[in-house]
């Protein structure tokens, strides 16, 4: 894609403001024309446009009108965000969907670039499930591989979907802590950022709605430094079901999946401090090992497990420590 003008990027400089960040920056679509909004390139045919009809803040958005099911589809481009080899960059989003053939019509996705502008390795993204006729925070997060200098957001609504929808508050911060689980990047879940405690957003899932959550890492994860996996788990009521956690750990010499395991129960209501020692936790058939950890999935059926659809969790603040 070649780049048609020199676009201008509004950015503000917060990172005082927000702890364990290095460098921030923000657009509501506020300025520029509707063709070139400053900090952006609509590269689509004017599948997406700013448009004042909505916004969350300020008086515009970017609107994206997408009605051809199975072509391609539309295409959002950030400014250049100068980014260092193993620092995470953090995207988030509102979006507010008119109308879908789909739940999950629009991904928000993280390209990383090197110095020359050649992209490396694909693209990285979010599909995050979408409540129609209200606004919806999007996040996705990536860490910058090597030969990294530069990194792009991507709004693209997939090729096979119909949508109307409108997108504001973007928002992308350089986190400096290379944790392997972030908020971004689980499927299977919706965003709540009113339960929180430590990540900007709570995970929410409910059983009734998926029996799977999968965060998939960008790349296997050495964890074997670490002890113990702590993370914050809130639930509406005390249903008494359970659910299995698994970290994956494939070893292609063996049948079958490899993974470590626990099952933990949803005997409590309000917020509970889940930590788990690596050490006790189930080894299934042959995993590569703890330096190769490749996901980390939830389930809620299977196991030797029955599905309680009333079971409504918050994760929050999933961190490995020494």
């Amino acid at each position: 894609m070649q780049l048609k003008v020199l676009i201008s990027f509004t950015a503000i400089l917060i990172a005082a403001s927000l702890p364990a960040a290095d460098t921030a920056f923000s657009s509501g679509f506020e300025s520029g024309s509707v063709d070139f909004p400053d900090g952006w390139i609509l590269d689509d045919k004017g599948m997406s446009m700013i448009s004042s009809q909505r916004a969350r803040t300020g008086d515009r958005a970017l609107r994206i009108v997408d009605n051809a099911a199975g072509k391609v589809g539309s295409s959002a481009w950030s400014h250049e965000i100068p980014i260092k080899p193993g620092q995470r960059l953090r995207v988030s989003a509102w979006c507010f969907l008119e109308r879908s053939n789909a739940p999950e019509p629009l991904g928000m996705y993280i390209e990383f670039r090197d110095q020359a502008g050649k992209r490396i390795g694909n693209h990285w993204g979010q599909r995050t499930l979408l409540d129609r006729d209200r606004w919806n925070l999007m996040i996705a997060s990536r860490i910058a591989p090597d030969r990294t200098a530069k990194a792009l957001i991507w709004f693209h609504s997939f090729n096979a979907t119909t949508m109307t929808g409108y997108i504001d508050d973007v928002t992308a911060v350089i986190e400096s802590d290379n944790q392997p689980v972030d908020v971004g990047g689980w499927g299977g879940t919706r965003l709540d950022p009113k339960m929180k405690k430590d990540w900007p957003a709570g995970i929410r899932w409910h059983h009734g709605r998926s029996t799977g959550a999968d965060n998939i890492f960008q790349f296997a994860r050495d964890l074997s430094e670490f002890k113990t996996l702590r993370f914050n788990l809130h639930s509406k009521s005390a249903t008494y079901s359970t659910f299995v956690l698994i970290l994956a750990s494939e070893n292609s010499k063996t049948q079958g999946p490899d993974y470590y395991s626990t099952k933990i129960n949803v005997n409590f209501k309000g917020w509970k401090t889940i930590e788990i020692p690596l050490t006790d936790m189930r080894t299934s058939r042959e995993p590569t090992g703890w330096h190769h950890i490749q996901s980390r999935k939830l389930r809620a059926n299977g196991y030797d497990q029955t599905v309680n659809a009333n079971t409504d969790l918050v994760i929050d603040g999933v961190k490995f420590t020494p």
